[in-house]
C-alpha cells in the first residue's frame, strides 16, 4: 500500500465523471449512506469498489478523523442507538402529521406504523429512550450554547484587539505624557532653583555693597561712639585705698557686619592710632577727677560707715535688753516659787552676775 497512489474526494469524481461511471457511482453512494455509514467510510469504500480503468491502483486519501482530538464545534457521528432515539423522537413529534408512506427512511416509516398499530407498544419504546432522548437533548443545547459563546467570542475577537491596542496606546500617551510632564516640573524646579540662587548670590552681593557704602561713609565722616569702660585704681598700696575709674572712650561706628576690607585698610589704622590717644587723654582726665573726688567718696564712705555701725549697736542693745528683761521676769517666777534660804542663794548668783556682765561691758 506504499507505492499506491492516493486519490481525494475531488479527484475521485473527476474520474468517475471521465469514465462515465459517475450514475453507477452516486447510486452506490446513496446504497451506503442508506446504511448509516459515515461519509469517510464510505469514500474509502468507494475507492476500493471503483477502481481506475487503466489498471492502475489508487486509495482513499485518509483524513485524520478531528473528533478523536477533541473537536467540540461540529455534527460528530452519531451512533446506532442515538439514531434510534431520534427516529423515536421524531415519529413521536410526527404522530398524526405525517402518514407512513411519506416518511424520509424506512425505519421512521415503520416506527410509524407501529405508532398507529400499537400504540401502546410504541409509547413503552419511547417511554424507555426518554431518558437518552432528554439527556441527548440537553447535551446538544449544551453544545449550541457553548458553540454560540465561542462563536459570539470569535466574533467579538477584533473588537477585543481594538479595544486592547487602543487600551496600549492609551497607556503610551499616558505614560508619555507622564514622562513629559515630570521632565517639565524637573526643568521647572531647575529654573527655579537657578534663579532662586541667582537672586541670593545678587542679595548677598548688595548687602555686601551696602555695607561697604555704610563702612565707608563712617570712614569719611569720622563717625564715633563713645563707649563704656572702669577699672580700679590704686591710689595707696600700703593703706589698700582703690578707686573706681570710669571713663567713656570714643570707638568707631562701624554698622553691623562692616566691609573687612575697609576695616582693615591703612587709613582705618590711622584713624584708630588718633582715637587711641585722644582716648589715653580721656582716661587721664577721668583719673585725675577721681583723684579729686576721693577726699568727698572717703567721707560720705565713712559717714555711711558710722551711721551702719550705729544702727547696728542700737539693733544689739535692743537685742540684750530684750533678753535681760525676759531673764528678770524668768528670775521673779522663779524666786516667787522658790522658799526663802533658796532665794538668798540666787540672789547672790544673780548679784555675782550682774557684776561680771558690768566688769565685762
Amino acid at each position: 500500500m506504499t507505492g499506491v497512489r492516493r486519490e481525494s474526494k475531488v479527484q475521485f469524481w473527476q474520474r468517475i465523471q471521465r469514465e462515465g461511471g459517475l450514475a453507477q457511482a452516486q447510486t452506490a453512494e446513496a446504497d451506503l449512506l442508506h446504511q448509516r455509514l459515515s461519509r469517510r467510510h464510505v469514500q474509502h469504500l468507494l475507492v476500493a469498489r471503483f477502481q481506475p480503468a487503466d489498471g492502475t491502483r489508487t486509495r482513499a486519501w485518509p483524513t485524520p478523523d478531528s473528533w478523536k482530538w477533541g473537536r467540540r464545534f461540529a455534527r460528530k457521528p452519531v451512533s446506532a442507538a442515538e439514531q434510534y432515539e431520534g427516529d423515536l423522537n421524531w415519529a413521536y413529534n410526527n404522530l398524526g402529521r405525517i402518514k407512513p408512506e411519506e416518511a424520509p427512511d424506512a425505519r421512521k416509516r415503520s416506527l410509524l406504523l407501529l405508532a398507529e398499530q400499537k400504540p401502546a407498544d410504541f409509547h413503552r419504546k419511547y417511554q424507555r429512550a426518554l431518558p437518552g432522548i432528554t439527556r441527548r437533548q440537553e447535551a446538544q443545547e449544551e453544545e449550541r450554547k457553548d458553540r454560540w459563546e465561542q462563536m459570539e467570542w470569535e466574533r467579538l475577537r477584533p473588537q477585543r484587539k481594538e479595544q486592547e491596542r487602543r487600551q496600549r496606546e492609551a497607556k503610551r500617551k499616558r505614560v508619555w505624557r507622564q514622562k513629559k510632564r515630570q521632565q517639565r516640573e524637573a526643568e521647572q524646579r531647575a529654573e527655579q532653583e537657578r534663579q532662586r540662587l541667582r537672586a541670593e548670590q545678587e542679595r548677598k552681593e548688595r548687602e555686601r555693597q551696602e555695607r561697604r557704602e555704610a563702612t565707608l561713609a563712617v570712614l569719611r565722616e569720622r563717625r564715633t561712639t563713645e563707649g563704656d569702660e572702669s577699672y580700679e585704681m590704686a591710689l595707696d598700696q600700703v593703706a589698700m585705698i582703690n578707686v573706681q575709674v570710669g571713663y567713656r572712650p570714643l570707638v568707631p561706628a562701624w554698622p553691623q557686619n562692616g566691609d573687612r576690607e575697609v576695616i582693615e585698610s591703612s587709613e582705618v589704622r590711622g584713624w584708630l592710632i588718633k582715637l587711641e590717644k585722644a582716648n589715653e587723654k580721656r582716661r587721664l582726665a577721668a583719673e585725675k577727677q577721681a583723684q579729686k573726688a576721693l577726699p568727698a567718696r572717703v567721707a560720705e564712705y565713712a559717714e555711711r560707715f558710722r551711721q551702719e555701725r550705729e544702727a547696728l549697736e542700737r539693733t544689739v542693745l535692743e537685742r540684750e535688753g530684750k533678753r535681760l528683761t525676759w531673764l528678770a521676769d524668768k528670775n521673779a517666777r522663779l524666786m516667787s516659787a522658790l522658799n526663802p534660804s533658796e532665794k538668798v542663794k540666787h540672789a547672790e548668783l544673780h548679784r555675782r552676775e550682774e557684776n561680771c556682765r558690768r566688769a565685762l561691758s
